[in-house]
């Protein structure tokens, strides 16, 4: 079974990203979450971290 890249719990559902997957808990907690919330910033380094090399800028 796969786990949430964002909270290592085993995920049956949610979204794959890339060769990482997102549980749906995850998945409905940052879709509520605004740009402000500190949360957000921690699963968009977690995203961030998910991209394949070649989808990095190429200028840092």
């Amino acid at each position: 079974m796969e786990k949430c890249f964002a909270c290592s719990r085993p995920a049956t559902g949610g979204l794959r990203i890339f060769s990482t997957f997102l549980c749906r808990s995850c998945e409905q907690e940052l879709l509520l979450l605004t740009a402000d919330d500190p949360r957000y910033l921690f699963f968009m380094e977690k995203i961030r971290q998910a991209l394949p090399a070649a989808a990095e800028p190429l200028v840092p």
